[in-house]
């Protein structure tokens, strides 16, 4: 599994990744990359799973998704963040980059947990 992160929170958030050993052997059965897409701002974290092989269990992709944005707003918390009150959003989205059916480099996005700083808690939406 290649995960590639940028910041200390980051670096935190993918250690201690609560089913990381579920991601992890999902990983190597079906080819996973972990990646943040962040810029400077400390208050936004968008994590892309990046799967190998096309999936057909969303079950599978929520579990990952939403275990990535508890895994960093636990790291957030560690740190002495207030994930609520400072209003830091904090996303992963499941997606399959592949080649479609004349070559061109296609990306087929299975969903996204997002965390509700209103709510304080975390959702999954299936892409339609």
């Amino acid at each position: 599994m290649k995960i590639d992160y940028r910041n200390d929170i980051l670096s935190k958030a993918i250690s201690g990744l609560s089913t990381f050993h579920s991601l992890q052997n999902h990983a190597e059965r079906f080819g996973v990359a972990l990646a943040d897409e962040n810029d400077t701002d400390t208050n936004r974290f968008h994590f892309r799973i990046n799967y190998q092989i096309a999936q057909d269990n969303i079950m599978r992709i929520e579990v990952d998704c939403r275990a990535v944005v508890k895994s960093c707003l636990d790291a957030l918390v560690a740190e002495g963040r207030k994930p609520a009150p400072e209003w830091i959003s904090v996303s992963a989205t499941g997606w399959y980059p592949h080649k479609g059916v004349t070559g061109e480099n296609v990306i087929t996005v299975y969903g996204r947990a997002r965390y509700d700083f209103n709510s304080d808690t975390i959702s999954f939406e299936q892409e339609k």
